[in-house]
């Protein structure tokens, strides 16, 4: 029997997709599926994955024309026959020890409908590498189940609403309608609020099994554009909206976080194309209204400091800030030692 579907949407990752595949493939368990849509690549991604399918039968191929990435997910979570899906973006990889003490840990709550973990953030440095840990709970904590847990959850602000950090029940998806958005980018922004809204039981893990790699050319997460502004504000729209109206318990932190996301868009302003800067700037005066949403400090610090400065001023610090941020890291990176192979990152678990 499938425990868990592994949905890799695919599209132009050849350098990359062997990786992703090797690290999965080395848990040896026949209760995991590993489902990889082919989200219509025009280079080499589809024949690198056709070599290991080959060789584990657990790997699956399936195309489709080229119809975007939350297209991508509903297609492979409409063929997943597991349990549980976990969505992993081509791109990235798993660490092999901590996936196995996932499989372990959904053996042991087969009550919860949604498991929250901590994972690690892949920083290119020289040959190698160096990670950034995101862990909300603590190495030695166990899982922590519940909702009570969210507000520390969110503590750690990085990654909330990337849905490959959580892991999710089918027959809950199914249940309560939630589908990704098609034709969207940043498809996954209002997802994470949705789940939360449907009250999962839900249980909070160390376990980092899920390495992000950061800054990796040719990604759609590495360019601003018009319309990547434009659909993040949509979602962002549409997740306060219906926070707002719920009587979920912790509405007012959700909505926060997602004043922050807004917050970090207006920065967009100055990464953009220049001939798209007056679109961005309107997007962004529409979307002042949601910082009215909530109670949360931050959205009324920005109003009142809109307000007094205007939107660009406010643009081009929160655009300096960024910057002065991956400087910084590039400089504590020097610091590290790089690690320069997936392989030479596994530890024995304690």
């Amino acid at each position: 029997m499938v425990k868990l579907s592994v949905v890799i949407p695919v599209y132009n990752v050849e350098q990359y997709v062997g990786e992703c595949l090797e690290s999965l493939a080395e848990c040896s368990s026949d209760a995991v599926e590993i489902l990889c849509i082919n989200d219509g690549s025009t280079d080499a991604s589809a024949e690198r994955i056709e070599e290991y399918a080959q060789r584990d039968a657990r790997i699956q191929l399936f195309s489709q024309s080229n119809r975007g990435l939350g297209a991508a997910r509903n297609a492979g979570m409409l063929r997943a026959r597991g349990e549980y899906i976990l969505f992993v973006d081509s791109d990235d990889f798993v660490k092999p020890h901590w996936f196995r003490a996932l499989l372990e840990e959904i053996e042991k709550h087969p009550e919860t409908d949604v498991f929250a973990a901590g994972f690690q953030i892949v920083h290119p440095e020289g040959g190698g590498m160096w990670e950034e840990s995101v862990y909300p709970v603590g190495e030695g904590d166990g899982s922590v189940s519940g909702m009570d847990f969210l507000p520390q959850f969110l503590r750690c602000r990085k990654g909330f609403y990337n849905v490959w950090r959580y892991v999710y029940r089918k027959s809950f998806l199914e249940g309560n309608q939630i589908w990704f958005q098609e034709g969207f980018l940043c498809e996954d922004l209002d997802y994470t609020a949705r789940v939360f809204l449907s009250r999962p039981q839900i249980a909070f893990l160390h376990c980092p099994y899920y390495c992000y790699r950061a800054a990796r050319g040719g990604s759609i997460m590495g360019y601003s554009s018009a319309r990547r502004v434009e659909d993040a504000l949509t979602l962002i729209r549409q997740a306060i909206s219906e926070l707002e109206s719920s009587d979920f318990q912790w509405k007012q932190l959700l909505i926060g976080r997602y004043q922050r996301e807004l917050l970090l868009l207006f920065a967009q302003l100055y990464e953009v194309e220049r001939a798209e800067r007056p679109d961005v700037y309107d997007r962004i005066q529409e979307s002042l209204e949601l910082l009215e949403a909530g109670d949360g400090r931050l959205a009324h610090a920005a109003r009142r400091t809109i307000a007094l400065l205007g939107i660009r001023p406010v643009s081009g610090l929160l655009f300096g800030a960024k910057k002065g941020k991956r400087l910084l890291q590039k400089l504590r990176a020097k610091d590290r030692r790089p690690v320069p192979s997936r392989e030479k990152q596994e530890t024995a678990l304690p």
